[in-house]
């Protein structure tokens, strides 16, 4: 439900051009070779929980062990209604995805050269050991298009929104790592919790009539 709602907010968002995204081939790279997999990943997880919940009836009574049963067939309804949730957030992506408000950033060879070097380097995204170039090509586009639309005096604010705080946050992890500069400018922000960039720019509300229609629209799609 959650997930829906902020989905729903971001498309809300663009539908009333309040927000632009910028979106890394990266990221739609890894969309691509993993959407397959991810709500049948989440609902098997649940389901394997339920599966060795069940063993706790062998310790109840015959009234006991009803409820239980009962309880457990109302998650297992639940888990079912969470998985097509998942397909219609799925949709909900893609349509942002193909946004006109959408901008999508490709990863030019300055921008791939760059990345590599800070990986030989070991600076933030790459300082924790492990490989983080498709990171650094994020941040990197990111930090490019920032500076080329300062360029041609906008005054736009920006929002570099990441869950993956291991390799962007400083030790206080709602901070950016201090060797990403481009954190330090007044209208850029940083955030590992979407909810907060919404509340930032002021998409924690979407119309009842655009809730409606996305409603209807997604769920007949899964059906």
């Amino acid at each position: 439900m959650y997930l829906s709602h902020l989905l729903k907010s971001i498309l809300s968002g663009l539908n009333q051009n309040k927000l632009k995204i910028l979106l890394s081939n990266v990221t739609v790279e890894e969309y691509s070779r993993h959407k397959d997999t991810i709500v049948s990943k989440y609902t098997s997880s649940l389901k394997s929980h339920l599966n060795n919940a069940k063993k706790i009836q062998d310790y109840l009574d015959g009234s006991e062990r009803s409820t239980f049963l009962l309880l457990l067939d109302k998650a297992n309804e639940n888990i079912k209604s969470d998985g097509k949730e998942g397909v219609n957030a799925l949709s909900i992506i893609e349509s942002t995805f193909d946004h006109k408000n959408t901008i999508k950033l490709s990863s030019s060879t300055e921008i791939l050269a760059n990345a590599a070097q800070i990986a030989l380097e070991k600076k933030a995204p790459c300082h924790k050991g492990k490989n983080s170039v498709a990171d650094t090509v994020i941040y990197l586009q990111f930090e490019n298009w920032v500076k080329e639309t300062e360029s041609i005096e906008n005054k736009d604010y920006f929002h570099f929104v990441t869950d993956n705080h291991t390799d962007f946050s400083s030790k206080d992890n709602r901070d950016p790592h201090e060797n990403l500069i481009i954190f330090a400018k007044n209208n850029v922000y940083y955030h590992i919790d979407p909810y907060k960039a919404l509340e930032k720019i002021e998409l924690e509300d979407i119309p009842p009539d655009e809730f409606d229609l996305f409603e209807s629209r997604f769920c007949k799609r899964s059906n």
